[in-house]
């Protein structure tokens, strides 16, 4: 077919940095979303959600807006790792298999992830009228 884009597999070691990505991706969504809300997620260690506003009876509103409306949590962090795994997937010549093009190609779809839920989280805030984000005021 014409005007597909064709991805074109380089081994091993490109399709385990898809998979590092994804998991580095899965491992910062917790502190970021604390980050970006002020809502008290944390690292896994630390207590992951636990201590986020939404679950605390105590915690008075805003809530974390990820988790007062799942979907629209789920849809930013589905298309942050969705940009991450599409950079960690991105064209090289075949010359690049060594272990520095594999730690290059895990960290190139780790930071678009993190931009791209970092815009997600901009996005999320201005969309919910949330009062801050990265700390500062919004509103």
């Amino acid at each position: 077919m014409t005007g597909c884009v064709k991805i074109r597999d380089e081994g091993p070691a490109y399709r385990w940095s898809i998979l590092h990505t994804l998991a580095w991706g899965a491992l910062l969504v917790t502190p970021i979303c604390g980050w970006v809300f002020s809502c008290g997620c944390n690292w896994p260690w630390a207590g992951l959600a636990a201590h986020c506003n939404y679950f605390l009876a105590s915690a008075p509103p805003p809530h974390c807006p990820w988790c007062v409306q799942p979907v629209l949590g789920l849809t930013a962090i589905g298309f942050a790792l969705a940009a991450g795994a599409f950079l960690a997937l991105r064209r090289r010549p075949s010359s690049e298999r060594t272990p520095l093009a594999f730690i290059d190609w895990v960290l190139c779809g780790t930071a678009g992830f993190i931009v791209t839920l970092l815009a997600a989280g901009l996005f999320t805030a201005l969309a919910v009228d949330y009062p801050s984000f990265l700390g500062f005021l919004l509103r």
